[in-house]
């Protein structure tokens, strides 16, 4: 049985004891690198905890590219359960997914699990760098493993798209949280998407500010982070492609938050449409 530090995590040494007794559980390796999109699979050939198999943001957690969706879409949902049954994973067997430790393709895994409805999904606190550092044992040799049965129950209320943004904004009836840099919240710069700016009304809450080290924060720091927004509010979490919000996303669900959505598309989807209105400066910063 896993011994979690959270409803949301599991610690490197508990993961261990689960490998080393042989209990049944998936491991899926989300190593990734936005500059560098091959060099996650060449980290995982290297290297990589005992039985894991790799997820490629591109090529296995994002869609096809049209002209809107965003530049990370997700995948059919037939697509999905199609990847994840391959990988092993199966509805009845816990899922523990790991990336460097401080980045965000695990949360954009964990949270595609958990919006395709499977009930035990984990992420790894430190990542893959605590786990070298604590010296737990690692591979470079692939595993082979059986079929998994997952199959979806999607949870609607975790995902909001380009309507739902325009519909909150014009009847202020949640918050809107952008996870970029503050230079493209601000507008001042912008170098992927073709335009820059901000959704209207968002605050900004980057989202490299949830960890400490590769660890995320404690629940009571993060509530203290959030402090701003109430719990009881519907939240958008988005940023440049829906990938960096997915840690905001976590840490605000280790926050307590219950109402939180991940605008998959974000702001590449969002400007994507001739009509959407963009702001820039710093009002709404908190």
């Amino acid at each position: 049985m896993i011994q979690k530090s959270s409803n949301l995590f599991v610690e490197a040494r508990d993961l261990f004891k689960m490998i080393e007794n042989q209990e049944s559980i998936t491991v899926l390796d989300c190593r990734f690198d936005l500059k560098d999109p091959e060099a996650g699979k060449a980290w995982f050939r290297e290297s990589h905890i005992l039985h894991a198999q790799y997820m490629d943001l591109e090529q296995d957690l994002s869609g096809k590219v049209e002209k809107h969706g965003g530049r990370h879409p997700l995948p059919s949902v037939s697509e999905l359960e199609e990847l994840f049954q391959i990988k092993g994973v199966s509805k009845d067997k816990p899922v523990v997914v790991y990336d460097q430790g401080k980045a965000p393709f695990a949360a954009r895994c964990y949270w595609t699990l958990k919006f395709l409805g499977h009930p035990n999904v984990y992420i790894l606190q430190g990542g893959y760098t605590d786990w070298i550092q604590e010296q737990y044992p690692i591979t470079g040799q692939p595993t082979a493993v059986s079929r998994g049965d997952f199959t979806a129950h999607i949870q609607k209320e975790m995902v909001a798209n380009y309507e739902d943004v325009k519909s909150l904004i014009e009847t202020n009836s949640g918050v809107l949280v952008d996870s970029r840099e503050l230079v493209r919240y601000q507008g001042k710069e912008e170098p992927i998407d073709k335009k820059a700016g901000r959704i209207p009304s968002s605050h900004h809450y980057f989202w490299l500010d949830v960890f400490t080290g590769n660890r995320y924060k404690s629940s009571d720091d993060l509530i203290q982070q959030y402090q701003a927004i109430q719990q009881d509010q519907p939240i958008v979490v988005y940023c440049g492609s829906g990938v960096t919000a997915a840690p905001n996303v976590v840490a605000l669900y280790h926050a307590g938050y219950k109402h939180v959505k991940l605008y998959i598309g974000s702001f590449s989807d969002w400007i994507s449409y001739e009509d959407s209105i963009i702001a820039t400066g710093d009002k709404n910063l908190k």
